[in-house]
């Protein structure tokens, strides 16, 4: 399989070699200039090599892309004498009027209907000499979806690729990726052989940019992505890459970057130094040692390491991976029977430590072993004070606002003080309410004269229980001797209704009746109600106007 080389350094070892020759392969990523400086440089590398090609751009003008190719070592002049360069200017209609298509030394420029587009692909091909390694560019395809449906754009990108085909071009055809859904971007994609892709990402405060290959016709391309680095005098592929970070299933954390032998170095021989400096100061920093000697086996200095960690045994013996790491420098030196001691001793020291061993601190006075939480050396006697931190003054600002809610119950569930009795103030005499006027004694029903008025009685419910329920009944209402008695209209303080216990009869239905009184007999026996009752006629009276009652007779 012959293939071509890209030109970009570290690349074409991810791709077996380069590109097939004859493939037209897609170049997606995010807007910005990693696709076309990618592509370009693909381009200039056949340029300088004797090859032809052609470019198709929308994004920028053809002068542009000629510095562009001019600062990637293509010597323009002996390129445009041997014809051996088209640049088809799909840029141009936006800023002034073409008709149609265009030609004007190694620029053909093309109005913005995709059919003269491909009429100018054409032309473009055609001019160029025969080549089996002639390459092209296709910077057209996102642009064009913004003014055409996918499906005339896919049209249009199947067209070039066959042409490509029949005339032995390798390719590459930009998209960008952000600017489509999933589906369009499937069916841009089903016509080309491959997909490179460019991710661009942040870690921390830096961006790094990556490629990788996705597939590729006939090979077996790299499944790693690989940093690419832009530089004034290109692109390369680096091929380390960022080491994988516990927690990159939730992101990129700050940090994560694979950091440098310079940088490595510069950080070690920071802590070597910090740990002398602290060392200077107390001999006896068991932490300082054991710092000064990892990063003294880190800088591949066992020797000296071995010697820090002697030191640390005869001051702490139970340091925490003190024999640990003593077995490694020892089995890393070839000292098996140090190493086999070590080891046990690790495992006499540090495994009953993890059982539930106290643990300790030398005492910043005497250098004595103390427990955590002592609060006075037993060695020299000194007094330990607590240190506080921001957890522990939290949690002294909750209890106190526990207490003060517990205060603020134990006040409410108290009875509140009796405030003392006010001194009596002298009371006025209630000024005298006039006397009511006495009611005039007006209008007369059926002879008799009524003591007060109609309204008055009606709104009575005492007196109505009083006439209405027998057990109430009294000689003041009634008289004494009831079995005489004669209870005239009585529809009018009744409202029509029947009193059970009076002796009445059936009260007046309608106004004919009116006036009329009901005669009980001797035997105070209440007549059935009939036709046959005998009515006396009440004494007739001339109507009576009261504005206060209904007009009676």
């Amino acid at each position: 399989m012959t293939r071509l080389a890209t030109g970009i350094e570290g690349f074409d070892a991810m791709v077996q070699g380069g590109l097939p020759v004859g493939s037209s392969v897609i170049l997606q990523g995010p807007p910005g200039q990693e696709k076309l400086r990618f592509a370009l440089t693909f381009l200039a590398e056949g340029l300088k090599s004797g090859g032809s090609g052609l470019v198709v751009v929308s994004s920028q003008s053809p002068d542009a892309v000629v510095a562009d190719l001019r600062g990637l070592g293509v010597d323009l002049d002996a390129v445009t004498t041997e014809n051996r360069l088209r640049i088809v200017d799909w840029y141009s209609w936006s800023e002034e009027t073409i008709l149609d298509i265009e030609e004007e030394g190694i620029v053909i420029r093309s109005s913005i209907d995709l059919t003269n587009l491909g009429v100018a692909l054409s032309r473009a091909i055609a001019a160029l000499p025969p080549d089996p390694a002639r390459r092209a560019v296709i910077e057209m395809l996102s642009p064009a979806m913004n003014a055409y449906e996918v499906t005339q754009v896919y049209s249009f990108a199947q067209s070039a690729k066959k042409k490509f085909d029949r005339n032995g071009f390798t390719s590459l055809v930009l998209l960008e990726k952000d600017m489509h859904s999933g589906p369009e971007i499937t069916t841009l994609l089903q016509p080309f052989d491959g997909v490179i892709e460019v991710e661009r990402i942040r870690t921390g405060d830096r961006i790094f940019r990556k490629v990788g290959v996705l597939h590729l016709k006939d090979t077996a391309p790299d499944p790693t992505f690989r940093i690419l680095e832009m530089t004034e005098s290109g692109m390369r592929v680096v091929r380390e890459t960022t080491k994988p970070s516990p927690a990159s299933s939730v992101g990129p954390a700050e940090g994560a970057v694979l950091e440098s032998q310079e940088e490595r170095a510069r950080r070690l021989s920071l802590i070597m130094q910090i740990a002398s400096e602290r060392l200077k100061m107390n001999p006896k920093d068991s932490d300082a040692l054991f710092a000064m000697a990892a990063a003294q086996a880190t800088l591949d200095d066992p020797r000296a390491a071995l010697q820090s960690l002697d030191r640390l045994a005869e001051l702490d013996p139970a340091y925490p991976g003190l024999w640990v790491l003593k077995t490694k420098l020892h089995a890393r030196l070839g000292e098996a029977d140090r190493a086999r001691q070590s080891r046990l001793r690790a495992d006499q020291v540090e495994l009953p430590e993890t059982k539930g061993a106290v643990s300790t601190v030398p005492c910043p006075m005497c250098d004595a072993p103390v427990a955590d939480d002592a609060t006075a050396c037993g060695n020299c006697g000194v007094k330990f004070a607590a240190v506080r931190n921001l957890e522990d003054e939290l949690e002294d600002l909750g209890h106190a606002a526990i207490q003060d809610m517990v205060q603020e119950g134990l006040t409410e569930g108290r009875s509140p003080p009796v405030p003392e009795a006010a001194k009596p103030k002298p009371e006025l005499a209630p000024p005298s309410k006039p006397s009511p006027k006495p009611i005039p004694k007006k209008g007369l029903t059926n002879g008799l004269v009524l003591s007060e008025r109609v309204d008055e009685w009606s709104r009575s419910h005492e007196r109505f229980d009083q006439w209405a329920r027998p057990d109430k009944r009294s000689d003041e209402w009634f008289g004494s001797d009831e079995r005489n008695y004669k209870w005239p209209g009585t529809h009018e303080r009744t409202g029509g209704r029947t009193c059970d216990g009076l002796p009445l009869c059936e009260p007046p239905r309608n106004d004919a009746n009116r006036g009329m009184e009901t005669v009980c007999d001797s035997a105070r026996r209440r007549p059935a109600p009939s036709h046959a009752l005998v009515l006396r006629s009440a004494v007739q009276r001339t109507p009576i106007s009261d504005p206060n009652r209904r007009a009676v007779q």
